[in-house]
């Protein structure tokens, strides 16, 4: 299923995306593959994402562990402003 998600964050984009990237591996450990990355023109504090997952428990799961948790409260990602779409096509 693919999933879109957007977040608000505190840091620059650059600093967020160089966080981001170096979790990839992490990512590609729990099945979740990235289709889109970006931020929005208007907004530069606005991320957007959109994976390709498993099922959302799975992803769930991912951003629930401790070592990914914290990793992405590192990042800058203001987690509180989480929203995330289940697509269906």
């Amino acid at each position: 299923m693919r999933l879109l998600i957007n977040f608000e964050i505190s840091k620059s984009y650059p600093e967020w995306k160089a966080v981001f990237d170096a979790h990839k591996s992490s990512r590609d450990e729990a099945n979740v593959k990235d289709v889109f990355v970006g931020v929005e023109a208007a907004n530069p504090q606005k991320v957007h994402l959109m994976f390709e997952v498993e099922d959302m428990a799975a992803m769930q799961a991912f951003m629930q562990r401790p070592e990914n948790a914290a990793i992405i409260e590192q990042s800058g990602h203001i987690v509180e402003s989480t929203v995330m779409i289940p697509l269906a096509d």
